[in-house]
């Protein structure tokens, strides 16, 4: 006996809408996380952030960047829909998306504010620490003329323009010689400028996230400070506002030409003494003197700065008149950055250096001064 057509036509709708509420439920619920794919033909990496909690008035948002430029596109969920905004690097609607996510992956269209352009999107999830590998791979040094006699280039970072600004402002430097380790420290320097670039991209992005807007500061920049017999000191400085305040520090890295290491200042103490902190290392006879020294050396107006500062043994480096030791301050008082750091004679500091400190000294003191 032939079965009712109305209980097959029952069937098939139940299963219809169980499906239908699956990807719903898909839809309604794209992953956090980085997604690499295309805008029609042309490449994009594409980052979208955690659901705001339902009591936040904040909106969902994301970020995306075409090929392999250095400036993000700001993505701005429309009243928790599958509809992004898209922001140009100056912070103005450059286009609409149409989000939707099947199973690790997006779908959509790209359209322009008019309707006029449409384009289809098509990412897939990827690990979430490959948001900048695109373009990060594609960065490479502005070739500049090498000064003659210099062991060392200094070079801006190629690329359009890094968020919010006219010219490059990330400038690295490399080094030059037949030392073995010379290849090895230019390899330490340009992942540690990498790092700085993802920070200050992490950052701006924020701000103009929150705000609308463009950070008023942003840059990094390595220099060499000096050589001093085997080792150079390479200055580092980094400038950045993320909506907190103008944040930026400065760092002076030692690195042994003849090895590639980057030293450890604290290596260079007794190993008694470099585990030291806060009230104990101020009670050392070290401490002492480094606060004596640093009374003596300061400048009456820097004096709050001084007395707000902390010395660790790990912050030390090396300089034609002694070892450095640097003052590292509360953000209060960001501004004395440099004013507080105190040199001793490498003489007065031999009771308190280990071994190796001792060979360091030796071997800097055996070489001309350059």
């Amino acid at each position: 006996m032939k079965k009712p057509l109305f209980h097959y036509q029952k069937f098939v709708a139940l299963i219809w809408l169980c499906i239908a509420g699956a990807v719903n439920a898909q839809e309604s619920g794209c992953d956090p996380g980085v997604y690499i794919g295309k805008v029609g033909n042309v490449p994009v990496t594409m980052a979208l952030d955690s659901t705001p909690e339902k009591s936040s008035e904040e909106r969902r948002v994301g970020s995306m960047y075409y090929r392999v430029s250095m400036v993000d596109m700001v993505l701005k969920q429309e009243s928790m829909e599958t509809i992004w905004t898209e922001f140009d690097g100056d912070n103005k609607p450059s286009g609409r998306i149409s989000l939707t996510c099947h199973d690790k992956q997006l779908i959509g269209e790209w359209h322009s504010l008019d309707g006029k352009k449409r384009f289809p999107v098509v990412a897939s999830r990827s690990p979430d620490d490959g948001y900048n590998a695109r373009r990060f791979s594609a960065l490479k040094p502005i070739k500049t003329p090498k000064e003659p006699q210099s062991r060392s280039e200094a070079f801006p970072v190629a690329g359009p323009k890094i968020q919010g600004s006219e010219e490059p402002v990330i400038r690295g430097i490399k080094f030059f010689g037949t030392e073995p380790g010379v290849a090895k420290v230019n390899r330490f320097l340009w992942a540690d400028l990498l790092a700085n670039t993802e920070s200050l991209l992490s950052c701006s992005l924020e701000f103009r996230q929150r705000f609308g807007e463009n950070p008023g500061d942003l840059g990094f920049e390595q220099r060499l400070s000096h050589t001093v017999g085997p080792y150079v000191v390479v200055r580092s400085a980094i400038g950045f506002e993320c909506g907190h305040g103008l944040r930026f520090g400065v760092e002076m890295a030692t690195y042994r030409l003849t090895d590639g290491r980057k030293i450890d200042s604290s290596q260079w103490f007794k190993p008694e003494l470099s585990t030291l902190w806060g009230q104990e290392w101020r009670a050392t006879t070290l401490a002492k003197s480094v606060l004596k020294a640093g009374r003596i050396q300061m400048h009456k107006d820097d004096a709050d700065c001084f007395e707000a500062a902390e010395y660790r043994l790990s912050d030390v480096y090396p300089s034609p008149e002694g070892f450095v030791f640097r003052g590292s301050l509360p953000t209060p008082f960001q501004r004395c950055q440099g004013t507080v750091d105190v040199t001793l004679p490498y003489a007065r500091l031999a009771p308190f250096l280990s071994a190796e400190g001792k060979r360091a000294v030796q071997t800097i003191e055996k070489m001309p001064k350059q």
